[in-house]
């Protein structure tokens, strides 16, 4: 029988096995391999002090438990939707079958679904609900569907586009662990169904053994897929294949995070939600190493902290991360509890729950509530945060759920996950969401807003002449790239800064260079600078994506956004272009959608062209109004100087009173010192702030 071809026989403890199998009594072989694997301690899983566990989580964790059981219930009844916390392609509609399961159904027209269903994450909720309530429904339901699986879907080759794609072998056999544990712990499992299971999985590994090939390092496939094998290698070291591939596993995995995430600690492809799905496997992949013994370089521990400090710096007012890229809008406190635990860093439990959430008790187990709560919350030493080799910058007021917060982009494209998104700029005022990334909604070519939410139009971004600047022309490729242009930036107490621009239009008909400059003035208003430079006469639009549809056209050039907390006002000063109002989506889950309001300011000019901005947020109760306007610069001499040189722009706010220089070029005759509003400066961008006879001035960029 093939399950004892799998099988070392020599490995210590499965003697009686082999001396059944010599003798030819294969169900006595059988009954006894069973009975090793329900008895075994030499291995360790995810879970300890089981009962411990089962009853810290029923007294603390009972919302999560009931999401939890409610799927494992909607299993039993053969119904499938796809709603846990990090799916990586979600779908809230459920699909009943009546009959027989078909593995290989695509009921909407998106591969995807076909593909998250062969993943069995479910099973892991079955066998959790059985964990919570002792139900063995849950148990056999994950027989059955073991069973089913295995038996439909034996043909690989012929599968291997749909249920035996490369990454969903990995994953799949990761949850097949995690769901056997809890069977072996609970002595649940019929011994037949034990050796086809380890058959599949030896298949498996020998698949994505003879799939791990040199030249895929750069995909997060790679890593899915290897680690779903460390998994199973290291919980199933009884199987040939375990020993033969395993060291080859980790170092398949130490290869890819080396390559994969670059030195500022964010992953390559411009996407947090994949950024965070390889977090996730290497928090795994440290955990069932220590618990079995098994040494993780600090390579791979120095790059896996410097991800989570990634993640942390992504995180929003509202604690998730921006659907940015090809990502949903998902809640990182749980990567912060499990970092903090594996690091014992009090700085990642600062911002994460505050307490343990299920999905860490249930993959450190129960020493990690210890651990958790052992350790010292802490605080960043500094909020803002530039990734220069990513080109992702992020400026804020802290961490809390009123700060304010922005991304700005000008960096590579990333993967076919990466959108056209170059000077992109998300704003979050006092946290209310204002300006936000549209997401990504489906990956299915059939649906149209694949390609549109990919665009620039659906970021809040700019392009020339109706042309984008990067081309996409399918759900994972492109025409044409622009080349990013990093300029410069400075975080500093009172107000941040960058800037940044792109070559998307130098060999266009009408060449142009693209830059953007983004002041931040801490807590509410930011200014920005879109710079054209150019002979040729073109036509510019800016871009403006908003969380919902509250937004009124004051005039020509003014924009008022409703918050449920603030009122948000986009005032551009350019007032030979106007804005015009259009609908709109924002996908911040994968299948869902909802109707927003997208503003495009539109001007047309000749030679270098300025369009200054300035956007501020007030509270309700706040009625005076605001005052924006230019005022004159000169230079040291008294001499006025050409606004196609520098600009300053005057704010008034409530009783706050700043002014913005803008140099936009060098002077031809050599920058020297300027006179704004009577204060000197010498820079490029700064910002004066006055109040009551008193001043300073912040320069950000010489």
């Amino acid at each position: 029988m093939k399950i004892f071809e799998v099988l070392d026989l020599s490995y210590e403890g499965l003697e009686k096995v082999r001396e059944f199998y010599k003798n030819n009594n294969i169900e006595l072989a059988k009954k006894e391999l069973k009975k090793y694997f329900i008895n075994r301690n030499s291995v360790k899983g995810f879970i300890d002090n089981e009962k411990e566990l089962v009853s810290y989580a029923k007294k603390n964790l009972d919302l999560a438990l009931k999401k939890t059981i409610d799927i494992a219930d909607e299993v039993t009844r053969k119904e499938f939707r796809f709603t846990l916390p990090w799916e990586m392609e979600r779908c809230s509609d459920t699909v009943k079958f009546e009959d027989e399961i078909d593995w290989g159904l695509n009921p909407y027209n998106d591969n995807e679904w076909t593909f998250m269903l062969s993943r069995h994450r479910f099973f892991t909720c079955l066998t959790e609900a059985y964990l919570f309530t002792g139900d063995k429904k849950y148990l056999s339901t994950v027989e059955y569907l073991l069973k089913d699986w295995i038996e439909n879907n034996r043909d690989i080759e012929k599968l291997k586009n749909t249920t035996w794609r490369t990454i969903e072998s990995g994953i799949r056999i990761k949850n097949w662990v995690k769901s056997l544990e809890v069977m072996f712990s609970n002595r649940e499992i019929d011994e037949d169904l034990l050796s086809e299971v380890l058959v599949s999985i030896s298949e498996h590994l020998d698949y994505l053994h003879e799939n791990n090939k040199y030249e895929r390092i750069l995909s997060n496939w790679v890593i899915l897929e290897q680690q779903g094998a460390f998994i199973a290698e290291v919980f199933f070291p009884e199987l040939k294949v375990s020993q033969l591939y395993k060291e080859e596993t980790i170092k398949t995995l130490e290869d890819a995070i080396g390559l994969q995430v670059i030195e500022d600690g964010l992953h390559w492809e411009q996407s947090f939600q994949y950024h965070n799905e390889m977090l996730k496997c290497f928090l795994e992949f440290i955990t069932l190493a220590e618990k079995n013994n098994i040494t993780v370089s600090d390579f791979i521990k120095n790059k896996v902290k410097d991800m989570l400090y990634a993640t942390l710096y992504t995180m929003k007012p509202n604690h998730c991360q921006s659907n940015y890229g090809d990502s949903d809008e998902e809640d990182l406190r749980d990567l912060m509890n499990f970092g903090a635990i594996i690091f014992k860093d009090g700085i990642l439990k600062n911002y994460g729950n505050e307490s343990i959430d299920l999905n860490t008790l249930l993959t450190y187990g129960y020493k990690g509530i210890e651990v958790f709560e052992s350790l010292v919350k802490e605080e960043l030493s500094e909020v803002s945060k530039a990734f220069e080799d990513t080109g992702l910058y992020f400026m804020r007021t802290g961490f809390n759920e009123s700060s304010s917060y922005s991304m700005f982009k000008c960096g590579f494209l990333g993967s076919g996950h990466g959108h056209s998104d170059t000077l992109h700029l998300e704003v979050t005022c006092m946290g209310e969401d204002i300006l936000v990334d549209s997401g990504r909604f489906s990956y299915s070519p059939s649906k149209p807003e694949r390609i549109e939410l990919k665009r620039p139009k659906s970021h809040n971004t700019n392009i020339i002449n109706d042309e984008d600047f990067t081309v996409c022309t399918s759900s994972w490729s492109n025409s044409s790239v622009a080349s990013p242009i990093k300029g410069l930036y400075k975080f500093k107490e009172g107000s941040d800064f960058v800037e940044g621009g792109h070559l998307g239009y130098i060999n266009s008909d009408k060449p142009t260079v693209v830059n953007r400059k983004v002041v931040f003035i801490k807590p509410n208003i930011w200014v920005v600078s879109d710079e054209f430079f150019t002979n040729e006469e073109n036509k510019y639009s800016q871009f403006y994506n908003f969380n919902n549809s509250q937004l009124q056209q004051l005039s020509n050039n003014i924009l008022k956004y409703s918050g449920d907390k603030i009122n948000f006002f986009v005032n551009t000063l350019n007032v030979d272009g106007g804005f015009s109002l259009e609908d709109t989506i924002v996908s911040k889950d994968y299948n869902q959608k909802y109707k927003s309001t997208r503003a495009v300011f539109s001007v047309n000019s000749k030679g270098n062209t300025f369009i200054n901005t300035v956007m501020y947020g007030k509270t309700l109760e706040a009625n005076k109004e605001a005052t924006i306007k230019y005022i004159d610069v000169y230079d040291w001499q008294g001499k006025k100087m050409d606004s196609d040189i520098v600009e300053a722009i005057s704010i008034e706010i409530n009783n706050d009173k700043y002014t913005v220089l803008l140099v936009h070029r060098e002077d031809p005759k050599g920058r020297k010192l300027y006179i704004v509003n009577g204060h000197r400066v010498y820079g490029r961008v700064a910002v004066i702030k006055e109040n009551d006879n008193k001043y300073s001035v912040e320069v950000l960029a010489y």
